[in-house]
């Protein structure tokens, strides 16, 4: 049903031992939801607990320092990290990385996904805790980049085009211009096609049209973003796959030019799949970021 669909993608994948094989539910979560279908007979309109602020506000303060939110942003780019998991701990090791990522553990904010070279393999749970994850990266660009000022409205209004007129060209713009564009040479240090990514989708769940997913698993691949349009609105007409792509300023021109080609295979090879060849009123793009400041839109 689709509520099952809802809880299982909100709250379920958590493993908190290495030997486990079934994932289980986050409690306090579950808790939340059927409270609110007792209290209004159907499914809660904000599917997030807001008590997740809480652990929101818990991981601002333990990224205060650098080294700790470096170890974030790579957690963010590449979905979870590998970490030796601690038992035992002291307020001095705040900045050890093994110690910071344990207490993310411990907090439900990663959980486990296996062992490598004998470390625990640690990944983001869930989409609501996926969520906060990209909230810390929209409060560490403001912080750190003073000239990133953010209009809202004219935000949703340019992600509201996506979903009801098929036009990304005014979001991407809008994303350009008011914040690659103004990054800060701390910023900077993690810019990559991963870091875009995590950019893109912290600004793209202001909106409530989509559920946007990273890594939506296709026969042919990974999709970077598959915007999907989100059951309880009705308003979203499209739903989009997104590639992306990024090139150094001095990158030379038969290397984007090859990007650029690279980009369209892997789209036309995702359309193709069973899962989203039959999808109605489906658009793609290819998302082609040049440095900071340039970018080419090319749809598919």
């Amino acid at each position: 049903s689709k509520i099952e669909i809802d809880i299982e993608y909100y709250y379920n994948g958590y493993l908190f031992n290495e030997d486990a094989t079934n994932k289980i539910y986050n409690s306090v979560m579950i808790f939340y939801f059927f409270n609110q279908i007792l209290k209004t007979g159907k499914s809660p309109k904000h599917l997030i607990d807001p008590n997740l602020n809480i652990d929101s506000m818990r991981l601002r303060r333990l990224c205060q320092n650098g080294k700790n939110r470096d170890i974030l942003l790579q957690i963010i780019k590449d979905g979870g990290i590998v970490a030796r998991l601690l038992e035992k701990f002291s307020i001095d090791n705040l900045v050890d990385e093994d110690y910071f990522v344990s207490l993310l553990f411990y907090m439900g904010l990663l959980t486990i996904n296996g062992i490598s070279e004998g470390k625990t393999q640690l990944t983001i749970p869930n989409y609501s805790i996926q969520r906060i994850y990209w909230e810390q990266v929209r409060f560490l660009i403001s912080e750190n980049s003073k000239l990133v000022r953010i209009d809202t409205s004219l935000l949703e209004k340019s992600i509201k085009s996506i979903a009801i007129d098929g036009n990304i060209n005014d979001f991407i713009s809008y994303i350009s211009k008011n914040v690659l564009s103004k990054l800060s040479n701390y910023d900077l240090q993690n810019f990559d096609e991963k870091y875009i990514k995590a950019v893109l989708l912290t600004y793209l769940i202001l909106d409530d049209n989509y559920i946007p997913i990273s890594e939506s698993e296709v026969d042919s691949g990974r999709v970077d973003i598959f915007l999907q349009r989100n059951p309880k609105y009705s308003q979203a007409k499209y739903e989009w796959v997104l590639e992306l792509k990024y090139c150094k300023t001095t990158t030379k021109k038969s290397e984007i030019i090859q990007k650029r080609k690279e980009g369209l295979d892997q789209l036309n090879a995702y359309l193709a799949t069973r899962q989203l060849k039959d999808r109605p009123n489906l658009k793609s793009a290819l998302l082609l970021f040049i440095g900071k400041n340039k970018y080419e839109i090319i749809e598919n």
